[in-house]
């Protein structure tokens, strides 16, 4: 069974995570701190993280990359990923 088209369907949601985050950023609500705050976790950090992450952990196998390539993307991929979400948790202590 060939599972091609799962690769490409994920980075391609991986892209659509990115762009959603660029939207997120750009926009900025009116209102409390909190909402604020709530903007930044949900339209701009967390589809950040999943755009990244799905998009290079998939994109590489979609297009038939050597595995050392498609590791080496695993690893630049997850790096900024655990980061992001180390200094989230440190900043809502």
């Amino acid at each position: 069974m060939n599972w091609g088209w799962a690769e490409w369907a994920i980075s391609g949601a991986g892209a659509a995570f990115l762009i959603t985050a660029a939207v997120g950023l750009r926009t900025q609500p009116d209102g409390p701190p909190e909402a604020r705050v709530r903007h930044g976790l949900y339209r701009v950090l967390l589809p950040f993280m999943l755009g990244w992450a799905f998009f290079l952990l998939w994109l590489p196998r979609a297009l038939g990359a050597p595995w050392f390539v498609s590791d080496l993307c695993r690893l630049v991929a997850m790096a900024p990923v655990v980061l992001l979400a180390v200094a989230a948790r440190r900043r809502a202590r």
